[in-house]
């Protein structure tokens, strides 16, 4: 079984402006988590969304198991991205 992987437009902003060799390794991670991201994927806590960490990066991940879909929504550094994100 292996879901779809749906990036929200900010995702994709966010991502590009990265340097190329972050976006590659937060690509490669968002990537090898397809068949199994209830393994990789941690509970974000007081809401329905999960965090996938990439080193000092975080992405906020909506899993949607009967659908088969992680949608990337927000992809920040771990000390900005909780003050950032609105839940």
């Amino acid at each position: 079984m292996s879901f779809e992987i749906v990036w929200s437009d900010r995702a994709i902003e966010q991502t590009r402006a990265f340097n190329k060799s972050i976006a590659k390794r937060i690509i490669k991670k968002i990537e090898g988590i397809k068949d199994q991201p209830e393994h990789f994927l941690e509970t974000l806590e007081n809401t329905k969304f999960f965090k996938l960490r990439v080193g000092k990066y975080r992405a906020i991940v909506d899993l949607k198991r009967k659908e088969e879909i992680i949608k990337i929504i927000y992809i920040e550094k771990r000390s900005k991205i909780y003050k950032r994100f609105r839940f």
